[in-house]
């Protein structure tokens, strides 16, 4: 036999209705004050010109994707889509194929809010490469990198290869050491080349070294792929 739920019950649903809800408002409330307050001219010096073109460049600063064509004199807003939700700002690269260009990220893979984790969107994120083919309109995730074991993990660089076709680098702050990897598969497959325990003593050669690793070895799966 079914039972009435008593008014109590219901006040506590309805409660913890109306308290998600002001949570997630809250949330992207302060997420959209964030990217209002937010001036793209400040992330000029993270600007990508294009391999294949020179006048063409791009930027992400403040959620979007920025495209110029006469040399970062004007920029104009793509609208991008299939990116993480929350994402401010990100390290951008063109390849030398037209419209192919890499982006990465620290950010929560996820799509969309998950409802038993509000915050997660924000404090549960990773280092990611996103892959676009359209100029930077439509986004797919194309791999993970291994965070920190103590979450403090950022991109330091991500560059493409001025001569070749499918080819970057990226440079991760992970922790203490700083990492280097390499694709030559447009961002599919990432190598570690080289690593650096001790930033203060440098041993890795960017870009040589991660051009020979492009050149001599072949692809694989990074070993530490979470």
């Amino acid at each position: 036999m079914f039972q009435l739920a008593s008014s109590l019950d219901i006040r506590k649903f309805i409660s913890a209705g109306v308290i998600g809800a002001a949570t997630i408002c809250l949330a992207l409330g302060s997420w959209a004050w964030s990217l209002a307050q937010c001036d793209m001219r400040d992330y000029l010096d993270r600007a990508a010109t294009s391999p294949a073109n020179p006048r063409e460049m791009y930027l992400f600063a403040c959620g979007h994707v920025w495209r110029s064509m006469d040399r970062g004199r004007a920029w104009a807003q793509v609208p991008g889509q299939g990116l993480p939700i929350g994402l401010r700002d990100a390290h951008i690269a063109a390849d030398r194929r037209p419209g192919l260009l890499y982006l990465g990220v620290v950010a929560n893979p996820r799509l969309a809010l998950n409802l038993k984790c509000l915050s997660c969107a924000w404090v549960r994120v990773e280092p990611a490469l996103y892959i676009s083919h359209d100029g930077g309109v439509q986004w797919r995730l194309a791999y993970r990198f291994k965070p920190s074991a103590m979450g403090n993990t950022w991109f330091l660089a991500v560059n493409a290869d001025p001569d070749y076709v499918s080819a970057a680098w990226v440079i991760l702050k992970r922790g203490d050491e700083v990492a280097y990897y390499a694709t030559n598969t447009a961002g599919r497959l990432w190598q570690k080349t080289c690593v650096e325990e001790n930033p203060a003593i440098p041993r890795c050669d960017p870009p040589d070294e991660l051009l020979s690793a492009r050149h001599e070895r072949s692809p694989s799966m990074d070993t530490d792929q979470p």
